[in-house]
């Protein structure tokens, strides 16, 4: 919601297309992000039926009103059967491929959203199909500090690039008032637990952004990688990173200078 808000105030026409809640809840919501200030070109639909059955519907509405972006909430609820079943997926991607910048909204499975392992990039519950048929996938990370529980920070992380260059990372706060909610960009390497899911050259990439020099084993130490990789890394980038030798007779590794 917060995403088709800022669209709409740079003029372009997007819907939220809603399988879940209702329309007084997502207003309100639109209302302490971006106040009562009216957002003509943000659109909403509640959908009762799955998107196979509203998908006619719903291009009327879009061509009617020159929809260029499209957020379907969610997927399972927008589903014609079981999420498990391969033909269910591949009919949803398909009616969804005819939307305008369709971005879904998916739900993940509780052993994947609680897996230790922070390089893990979990898919959308079901059928393996959803994430084989998107174009691009991401998935988003919570972290809530016990201390402030008013504060919330996500990061979004990218899990499938099909064309072009791969995507970055990005990472957002959110600040939850009884009145308002405030949302601000950060930067994802200085959140300790959330770094942890950036790739390894972003996490060395930050720990050597002051211009320190550091032996591979201390980078890898304190990028939290294994030492092998972190080589790897070096060796495959020779335009990020720079080998230097030192007086000690011990290599380091800093970050190449750019030049203007």
């Amino acid at each position: 919601l917060w995403v088709l808000g800022c669209l709409s105030q740079e003029d372009i026409q997007v819907l939220y297309v809603d399988f879940e809640w209702s329309g007084a809840r997502h207003r309100a919501r639109r209302d302490k992000l971006f106040g009562s200030t009216p957002l003509p070109n943000l659109h909403y639909t509640r959908c009762y039926a799955p998107l196979t059955i509203e998908l006619d519907r719903l291009l009327r509405y879009i061509r009617a009103h020159n929809i260029v972006y499209t957020v379907l909430d969610s997927v399972v609820p927008a589903l014609d059967g079981k999420p498990e079943d391969a033909d269910v997926a591949n009919r949803f991607m398909g009616a969804a491929g005819r939307l305008p910048g369709a971005l879904a909204l998916a739900h993940v499975t509780k052993a994947a959203a609680g897996n230790p392992d922070p390089q893990a990039k979990p898919t959308a519950f079901g059928s393996q199909f959803f994430h084989n048929l998107c174009r691009k996938s991401y998935y988003a990370k919570k972290q809530q500090d016990g201390a402030t529980p008013s504060l919330v920070t996500v990061g979004v992380f990218p899990a499938k690039p099909s064309e072009g260059p791969p995507d970055v990372a990005v990472g957002f706060e959110f600040r939850f008032e009884p009145t308002h909610v405030g949302v601000r960009p950060i930067d994802l390497t200085a959140n300790v637990e959330l770094s942890r899911s950036l790739p390894t050259q972003d996490r060395m990439r930050a720990q050597l952004a002051g211009g320190e020099a550091l032996t591979v084993a201390e980078l890898a130490d304190r990028a939290e990688a294994k030492v092998d990789t972190v080589f790897q890394t070096v060796r495959r980038k020779p335009h990020l990173y720079q080998r230097q030798a030192s007086s000690d007779g011990i290599e380091r590794i800093s970050l190449v200078q750019k030049g203007f």
